[in-house]
């Protein structure tokens, strides 16, 4: 909404947006080993897998240490950014609902010049696809085709980059003799969802991401 709504030089958005980033990404951290345990139920292994084992330990372990960072962040952050944002949603009350597809606009431009894709910019692509669908959220002239297709493309590039990460994890605390059949089928399972991946993100590339101008 801040992208939407502000333009660059806005420096009571920038401020909130330099406050709310280290808050988010203390929190996507956290939220990310939730998300990678709940991935490791999907395993088609032997439940009583010493490795299957350790490796949830050791992402539990980094869950504790970076849950302990977002309490420190919020604690050292939340006043300030509290009310920045109060005086922020109160200027968005003075706007009356207007809304312009500028934003929204530039963005669908950087993605239709997106160079060809893969695995080193897919991620990339897809935070842009994401920040995107949300913004066109606010459009309700903004087609059911074109946020199908960024809903898509958002679940399976997030669903291959959760893979991908797991297996960096894995990596990290696993034998690559002993637990040769876990790396070896996160490896496999990451291939696989890459390819689903970039079929999303090239389907969305054919499409129009024109914005409509608000009414």
């Amino acid at each position: 909404m801040v992208h939407t709504f502000s333009s660059e030089s806005d420096r009571q958005a920038h401020t909130l947006l330099k406050l709310i980033k280290p808050i988010r990404k203390a929190a996507g951290k956290a939220r990310d080993m939730d998300v990678f345990i709940a991935r490791l139920h999907q395993l088609k292994i032997e439940p009583e897998s010493n490795g299957l084992v350790r490796l949830t330990e050791h992402i539990a372990q980094l869950r504790q240490k970076r849950l302990a960072r977002l309490h420190l962040i919020i604690a050292s952050e939340l006043k300030l950014t509290r009310r920045v944002l109060k005086r922020y949603v109160r200027w968005l009350g003075s706007r009356d609902g207007y809304l312009s597809p500028a934003a929204p606009q530039v963005l669908a431009e950087k993605l239709d010049r997106w160079p060809k894709l893969h695995a080193a910019n897919l991620h990339d692509f897809r935070i842009h696809a994401k920040e995107l669908r949300y913004m066109l959220q606010l459009f309700p002239e903004t087609t059911r085709q074109r946020m199908d297709a960024l809903g898509e493309l958002k679940d399976k590039a997030g669903e291959w980059h959760d893979w991908l990460e797991l297996h960096s994890l894995a990596k990290e605390c696993l034998d690559p003799a002993a637990d040769r059949d876990i790396l070896d089928h996160l490896r496999d399972t990451s291939q696989d969802k890459l390819r689903a991946a970039l079929g999303s993100a090239n389907r969305l590339r054919k499409l129009n991401l024109d914005i409509p101008r608000a009414a």
